[in-house]
């Protein structure tokens, strides 16, 4: 859904079966293990099967470019977010303050 709505966003229509296989098309290069998150790989399939669902190839691009933002960029900053959440410490606890109570 999220590749179908960067389509709309760059302005295009495309066939709906030429983004899944697009889709489906970039998820199994993206499979492969030789860079993070499928970098440039990712790309290079989905650009080409974008336009050949009846893009253009400056809007597959773009669709491209938006689509990689989102699900690639947004989630791994969320996930930093909660990361940084989850595991922050308290800045209020001395450990020395501690350390101190318990020998006493």
């Amino acid at each position: 859904a999220t590749l179908l709505f960067s389509c709309y966003a760059a302005g295009e229509r495309p066939s709906l079966l030429g983004v899944v296989v697009a889709y489906v098309a970039a998820r199994a290069v993206g499979s492969i293990p030789l860079m993070p998150g499928g970098l440039l790989m990712v790309e290079a399939v989905l650009v080409p099967g974008l336009v050949s669902s009846g893009m253009t190839l400056a809007s597959a691009i773009s669709a491209m470019l938006i689509y990689r933002l989102i699900s690639w960029v947004f989630i791994a900053a969320i996930g930093w977010v909660v990361f940084f959440f989850m595991f922050r410490t308290e800045s209020e606890i001395d450990p020395d303050a501690i350390a101190d109570a318990t020998q006493a």
